[in-house]
């Protein structure tokens, strides 16, 4: 699959783009590509590409974020969220093809500067299979710190000498602390966006928080790679699950196909976007990682779906002051 903008899309995404940023007060911010091609490789690549004889490897990564930020969709358009959707859209449409799913040859990509935790897929010409993906760029955020969370407790976890299987992890006061703080901190609608010296800068719409929640470092390589794997599992079942979105637009109007009512189509996306996350994570971590990693990496699908269900259920408690409704609070 190829990330193309049509002419179609494009009007679309600078349209949402724009009112995203008219809804906190903020113009489109005018970035120098060259000064934010490099913040932007110090951002990706940290330690990775500063030691000697790694010039060609920097020059070349360069090259290649120069690339894209001079090829933005639109004005407006994050150009770090851009570079991470893309190589996340590209590793998720590989695997669903190898597990048989026909998808467009090209899909129209970006990203607007929302605090909502989600995606979606907007339909540009059904005829001609013009599809927008359109994130939210919290998502990444939240998927980021949502799994160095995770990871931080199986370190923790594990660390007790408390690994064999079936038994409870709980959660201590100063976790849950954590958890709501960061649960909170999403919820007040955080919009992300680049000022005009490349500079990532919050503003909160519905509360006053300064700060994220201070995440815990990661003491060791096992625990870091933990957290890489879960963020990528996490966030490819989020694309997997809009592109199933369109494999259910264009599969045949027969009614051994049609879905009963939108909530059975999101379940049934979430079905195949877990198959098609599990086979990226397959895909995405091979035999040259430590074993187990790929088993690892397609639980990451579960533990977003868990994430939504702790903040559709803490967004109630925050908007009404109320408990939840009784259906709520039952098991899913």
């Amino acid at each position: 699959m190829q990330i193309k903008m049509s002419d179609n899309a494009r009007p679309v995404l600078e349209a949402l783009q724009s009112q995203s940023l008219d809804a906190v007060g903020l113009d489109s911010a005018k970035l120098d590509p060259t000064e934010l091609s490099r913040k932007l490789l110090d951002e990706l690549s940290g330690r990775g590409l500063q030691g000697e004889g790694l010039h060609d490897t920097r020059d070349r990564h360069l090259k290649y974020i120069q690339s894209v930020v001079e090829n933005l969709p639109t004005p407006y358009e994050d150009p770090r969220a851009y570079i991470q959707l893309s190589l996340l859209v590209t590793a998720v449409a590989k695997a669903a093809r190898t597990l048989g799913h026909q998808l467009p040859d090209t899909i129209s990509l970006g990203t607007v500067p929302s605090g909502n935790v989600n995606a979606h897929v907007i339909t540009i010409n059904p005829a001609a299979r013009d599809y927008l993906l359109v994130f939210n760029r919290q998502t990444l955020r939240f998927t980021e710190w949502f799994s160095r969370l995770i990871a931080s407790w199986i370190e923790a976890h594990v660390g007790r000498g408390e690994s064999q299987f079936g038994q409870a992890f709980e959660p201590s006061e100063s976790d849950i602390e954590l958890l709501d703080r960061l649960i909170l901190y999403v919820i007040c609608r955080v919009e992300l966006f680049r000022d005009d010296k490349g500079e990532v800068t919050h503003a909160v719409l519905d509360g006053v928080l300064d700060d994220p929640p201070p995440l815990p470092n990661l003491t060791s390589t096992v625990s870091a790679r933990n957290k890489d794997i879960l963020y990528f599992s996490m966030t490819a079942f989020i694309v997997a699950h809009e592109f199933a979105h369109i494999v259910q637009i264009e599969k045949p109007r027969t009614p051994a196909h049609i879905v009963a009512n939108d909530f059975m189509n999101e379940l049934a996306c979430d079905a195949i976007g877990c198959l098609i996350s599990a086979q990226s994570a397959t895909e995405q971590f091979d035999e040259r990682s430590a074993p187990g990693w790929q088993l690892f990496g397609t639980v990451g699908s579960l533990f977003f779906l868990s994430s939504l269900e702790l903040l559709e259920k803490a967004e109630h408690i925050f908007a009404h002051g109320s408990p939840l409704p009784q259906f709520l609070l039952e098991p899913s």
